[in-house]
């Protein structure tokens, strides 16, 4: 291949500049020394030191700007764009790339006007949560479309949009904090406060600093300090006229800072206050450095406030308004957190999940790729990213014994991918789904589980860098790696994605949308988080062009995928350990539904004032359904099943009706119990209607569904006690399961063996889930399954026993000893008993050895 060429074209800031730069190295990597850039940019002096710093020649082309109030310049900068243009063409046809990409702004513009007459290949990426407006327009000549925030999405066409994130120049991970002691004269004994105020600075904050200087130094506070050049000087005569002597006083000012000193600068400092750009965000969240952000005023589209909002609302970093940063109230948050190291490590945590290390690498394999094909992009960035994972032959999977990891290693097996992988030693139902599948792990985690042939490594978002030896020693493997959610991710975007989402119910509803679409001829794929009765595996890997996706949002794993339909079953706060409070918790829904693009569909329970709420933000075709006046798919004569003694557990059937816009589709019957499954069934319905199936073979595949493990599952029985054992571990879920229980079974004792799931959603949720048993007779509480998430909490299940008793004295107890309990049960159960263990963690044993196994 001849030296490939790629022109970079974008604004003045450091958010423009530092993408394209580490997009530049990524390229670079792909081909040493065959690879020449050009900048094609407006004249700036920023980023003409950055870019020439990085070996990249610059040309020069006049650019306007519209400005969004009158102003005669506005005259003026109109006719600068066809010059713009004429020059960009002239550079260009001197030049001729094989491809451009465009980080946006005025500058872009006449760039990428002048290559889309060349008919060069365009990549445009947004840095925001709100697109910009150049980007906005440039978006119509572009082949394709990166963007770092889901929310983004709406302002692109979906067919040719995907989410990468912001690259991150790799420098910034190479950070040293002893060393940045010694350069900026600071000890790591006292608390350092980092003002960045991005690559320009930030007069707002250095004004409301140096009004809180005196303060945070009286108080042991040391303060780095990027003041951008035009305002260092005026802020050194300031301080020193203060009578504060610059560097010994523990308050060190500089212009500017190089990327190593930022790096340096992020590994040393306890906290940042920072404006709201994207690349400032991009880079905190790299180095998980809890930050205050203040989000510029006026920046065009507001995008500095959405990128803030968007980051706190996952409580991933504190808010504060420009108008708001009063001495008080800003001196009050920097002492409250830097007082609070918990709090900060919580906010660094989960300001990591806005960072996406293979930024850099996806934008680059989209430039790189269209080389391939003669500088014609036949494939969109969203297939080429997809086509990324089905191209490795040997994977290694770090916590293959999750429901969802081992769903997506049964998958790439059936590929005919060689899949390893490795998980702790506890036993989990996932076990047996591997064994039967012949997929081999070892069960520690160690550097040498990795083998030597493995092309990829994906892990568990459960695990971390700096827990998890092995997986520490991915990422200095060299080898690409990938998260959960990041892989799945590029599945989504090879077929029809079908994602079901919610709080509750997505198991079973994704399990039967599968089922029916495969029963219905349609030959899906499907990944689930549960064993399905009818497949003797959580996955399939078919011919057909459906993903069905069960689609967890903790994390926001959401962000990854790429959805073509959704089915939205339920939205209840839940995962208080990442989700801070129930508004960042629908926020992660609505920004996925409103990435559905325009020619696919939203499947909804509008019985949910919520779910109906969050629906208003899809721009797609959309489907209600649920047991309410309004629904278009309304459920009507539902009669719960009736259970008798042994013998008849797996004769369980109930049957409803459903009306679709006034027309009755007739009776459809169900073994599976509860009201909540007759809903799920309903949205599987109109989903499968909307995608022309036969109403006939939907009732067939309905009727031969017969569930999920670990959802409502018959165990067998005991002594004439009838055994179940159920995944509920929400207060909503657990209701909804006992009562399902309480309708087939009204005359018998219902003894439930509870197993709560981690120490924050137990202790959020205390008093719901003490008011969640009402259908029992007995409840038996097992210590808190803390699980891979947390070690320990501030609640217990003495707590939660406690408070039951207080609505009905006797009615629980705490449990500790799972081989006691087993023990008592066995000697006190009967023929009028259903034995029932709940929860997410490994409680299921319990029933199992209980149980004379079917």
């Amino acid at each position: 291949m001849d030296i490939t060429r790629v022109v970079l074209t974008g604004g003045v800031s450091g958010g423009h500049t530092f993408p394209l730069i580490a997009v530049a190295e990524s390229l670079r990597k792909r081909f040493p020394g065959g690879i020449e850039f050009l900048f094609i940019g407006s004249r700036g002096h920023f980023e003409s030191d950055e870019i020439a710093q990085a070996g990249i020649p610059m040309q020069r082309v006049l650019t306007g700007k519209w400005r969004r109030y009158f102003s005669l310049l506005n005259i003026a900068d109109f006719f600068k764009v066809p010059v713009g243009f004429l020059q960009a063409l002239w550079h260009l046809f001197f030049f001729m790339p094989d491809a451009v990409f465009a980080k946006g702004g005025a500058a872009s513009v006449p760039v990428v006007l002048a290559a889309w007459l060349y008919r060069i290949p365009i990549l445009i990426h947004d840095s925001d949560a709100v697109a910009g407006r150049a980007n906005r327009f440039l978006s119509h000549f572009a082949q394709h479309i990166a963007i770092a925030y889901p929310s983004a999405h709406r302002f692109f066409p979906a067919e040719k949009t995907a989410l990468t994130g912001n690259p991150v120049r790799q420098e910034i991970l190479r950070g040293d904090a002893p060393r940045a002691a010694s350069h900026f004269k600071l000890t790591l004994e006292k608390p350092i406060l980092f003002v960045f105020g991005g690559s320009l600075g930030a007069q707002a904050l250095n004004t409301a600093v140096l009004r809180i200087l005196p303060r945070l130094l009286e108080k042991n506070i040391q303060v780095l300090h990027q003041t951008g050049t035009k305002n260092q000087e005026a802020i050194v005569a300031a301080v020193e006229a203060a009578g504060l002597k610059i560097g010994e006083s523990g308050y060190v000012p500089q212009a500017f800072f190089k990327v190593d000193e930022v790096a340096d600068a992020l590994a040393l400092v306890t906290l940042v206050l920072s404006r709201a750009g994207a690349s400032s965000i991009a880079e905190l969240a790299a180095t998980g450095k809890a930050a205050i952000l203040v989000p510029l005023e006026g920046a065009a589209n507001d995008e500095q406030r959405m990128n803030a909002y968007d980051v706190a609302a996952l409580g991933g970093a504190l808010v504060l308004e420009e108008a708001n940063l009063g001495e008080h109230i800003l001196f009050e948050k920097i002492e409250e957190l830097l007082g609070n190291a918990e709090l900060r490590r919580e906010m660094g945590e989960k300001l990591r999940a806005f960072y996406h290390p293979d930024a850099a690498d996806a934008i680059a394999s989209g430039i790189y790729d269209s080389f391939s094909v003669n500088c014609l992009f036949v494939y969109y960035l969203l297939n080429i990213m997809s086509q990324r994972l089905s191209h490795f032959k040997n994977v290694h999977m770090i916590g293959i014994k999750g429901a969802g990891m081992t769903a997506l290693a049964g998958l790439l097996s059936k590929r005919g991918v060689m899949v390893t992988g490795s998980d702790t030693a506890e036993i989990f139902f996932t076990d047996r789904i591997l064994e039967n599948q012949s997929i081999k792990y070892r069960e520690r985690f160690d550097p040498k589980n990795i083998p030597s042939s493995a092309q990829a490594i994906i892990y568990s978002t459960v695990y971390s860098q700096e827990k998890n030896p092995e997986l520490a020693a991915a990422f200095a493997s060299g080898l690409p790696v990938f998260s959960y959610p990041q892989a799945v991710g590029m599945l989504s975007r090879e077929k029809l994605t079908l994602a079901v989402c919610g709080t509750h119910g997505k198991t079973t509803t994704s399990a039967l949308l599968a089922e029916t679409l495969r029963f219905s001829g349609l030959d899906p794929s499907a990944i689930v988080g549960s064993r399905i009765l009818n497949w003797e595996g959580n996955a399939l890997s078919g011919s057909g062009e459906y993903l069905v996706l069960e689609a967890d949002e903790y994390q926001n794993k959401l962000a990854e995928y790429a959805p073509w339909g959704v089915i939205l079953t339920s939205v209840d706060w839940d995962h208080p350990d990442f989700f801070p409070d129930e508004e960042s918790y629908q926020q992660v829904f609505r920004d996925f539904v409103a990435r559905i693009p325009q020619h696919g569909v939203l499947v909804y329970c509008s019985d949910s004032a919520n779910v109906a709420k969050i629906a208003e933000t899809a721009h797609c075709r959309k489907i209600s359904y649920g047991k309410l006046l309004g629904a278009e798919f309304r459920i009507t004569d539902y009669l719960p099943a009736k259970m008798g003694f042994v013998g008849e557990a797996d004769a369980l059937k109930q049957t409803f009706a459903v009306t679709h816009a006034e027309k009755f589709l007739g009776t459809f019957e169900l073994r599976l119990a509860g009201e909540h499954n007759a809903l799920n069934a309903a949205a599987v319905l109109a989903l499968a209607v909307f995608l022309k199936q036969d109403v006939e073979r939907i009732r067939m595949a309905f009727g031969k569904f017969t569930g999920t493990e670990r959802r409502f599952e018959y165990i067998g029985e005991r002594y004439g006690a009838l055994i179940y054992d159920d995944y509920a571990h929400h207060p909503e879920e657990v209701r909804a399961t006992l009562k399902a229980f309480r309708e087939l079974y009204p005359d018998r004792r219902l003894r439930v063996i509870f197993h709560p799931h981690t120490f924050t959603r137990t202790k959020a949720f205390l008093t719901d889930f003490a008011q969640s048993f009402d259908a029992a007779d007995e409840v038996m509480i097992l210590d808190i399954y803390g699980s891979a998430r947390e070690e320990q909490g501030s609640v217990s299940s003495q707590d939660l026993v406690n408070l039951i008793n207080r609505f009905i004295p006797g009615k629980a107890e705490y449990t500790p000893s799972v081989e006691e309990l087993s023990l008592r049960l066995e000697k006190t159960i009967g023929r009028q008993d259903v034995i029932i263990t709940l929860g997410a963690g490994n409680v299921w044993e319990i029933s199992h050895k209980l149980a004379r196994v079917k």
